[in-house]
């Protein structure tokens, strides 16, 4: 829902006679929905699901139906739009209530991280298969080093979400675990992040929350290639290793764009292909995070250089998708995988 309201309302597009309707009972975050009330014309489901519904099946009829992404690997959108949200004074008076609580000092940077993991999915659709969306979860301990790593530079750490299987392993006051956190609440989804330098984010729908304030990420675990998008504001990615059990090796980046893998977004399909599909390391991680923090340690990310497999990293990407990337990869991964741009 996030990222279709954010879209709707950053598209240069009429919006005077549009309405929308909420599709479920309840909304995922209720602030979102007030938020969304406040700016677009919504009407009860009631009164516009059976004219949706005519209009799907009448012929020519979905001319009257707006046009918003599904699954986008394109956010160019972003690039040129500011944030459609409007800070309000009760907006930061409630925002600094909810840091008191946390223990975060208001002059201490934030920096959220969002790790996919089976815990929210599984309680949240108990009856749903979650396998099939396995390869893109992550171990929260990989990531502790790489969190430890940023206290030490003067952040606050923030494990974001709603539910999660695995708890952070640390005795760090500066890393704080909001999954498991009392104060955990669909304001505070929005406030933490809104204050944030910036965010470290696996292939999860909760990178819309970044997006949404237009602030820069990087990310981690990147195994369908859908996970990789065409965005300013991603500013360095990292795969899973795709191995295959036939070859017993990686594959490259060029194998993968060439075969029917680079489409999938199943478990069993890469199962079925054998494909393997092992994680960044946490030292892979912790130079990741190093580089986004020297390009982010001012109020603005700065533009970064591009090395020469950088270059021949985008334009294969770009080439293969007709869209140009800006991502780049971090030395430590490249280096520990010399062979993944041959």
């Amino acid at each position: 829902m996030l990222l279709e309201i954010d879209w709707y309302l950053s598209h240069p597009q009429s919006k005077s006679i549009d309405f929308f309707f909420f599709s479920t009972p309840k909304p995922v975050n209720v602030f979102l929905a007030d938020f969304a009330k406040q700016r677009i014309n919504f009407l009860s489901k009631n009164l516009l699901f059976g004219t949706y519904i005519l209009n799907r099946v009448a012929p020519g009829g979905n001319k009257y139906i707006v046009d918003l992404p599904t699954e986008p690997i394109d956010f160019q959108l972003f690039d040129q739009t500011p944030s459609p949200f409007i800070f309000t004074p009760d907006f930061e008076t409630k925002g600094k209530e909810l840091m008191g609580n946390l223990g975060i000092s208001l002059s201490s940077p934030i920096v959220c991280f969002y790790i996919r993991d089976r815990g929210y999915a599984t309680k949240q659709f108990p009856y749903q298969n979650q396998d099939i969306y396995s390869y893109r979860d992550s171990s929260v301990h990989d990531f502790v080093p790489a969190m430890e790593y940023l206290t030490t530079q003067g952040y606050t750490v923030i494990r974001m979400g709603r539910e999660s299987d695995t708890q952070i392993n640390s005795s760090n006051s500066k890393i704080i675990d909001y999954c498991f956190s009392s104060f955990k609440s669909d304001f505070a989804d929005f406030y933490l992040i809104s204050k944030a330098k910036f965010a470290i984010c696996t292939d999860s729908g909760t990178t819309h929350f970044p997006f949404f304030f237009r602030k820069p990420i990087s990310h981690v675990n990147i195994a369908g290639l859908h996970g990789l998008l065409h965005t300013k504001l991603v500013k360095f990615v990292i795969f899973k290793r795709y191995f295959d059990l036939h070859k017993n090796r990686d594959l490259t980046l060029t194998e993968i764009l060439n075969s029917e893998l680079a489409k999938f977004k199943d478990s069993y399909k890469f199962a079925n292909n054998g494909i393997k599909f092992l994680d960044s390391t946490s030292d892979e991680i912790v130079g990741l995070v190093t580089q986004m923090h020297v390009n982010c340690h001012t109020s603005e990310c700065t533009k970064i250089v591009l090395t020469d497999q950088n270059k021949e990293f985008q334009e294969m990407i770009s080439r293969h998708r007709g869209i140009h990337l800006w991502s780049q990869i971090p030395k430590i991964w490249l280096d520990n995988n010399k062979n993944f741009l041959k």
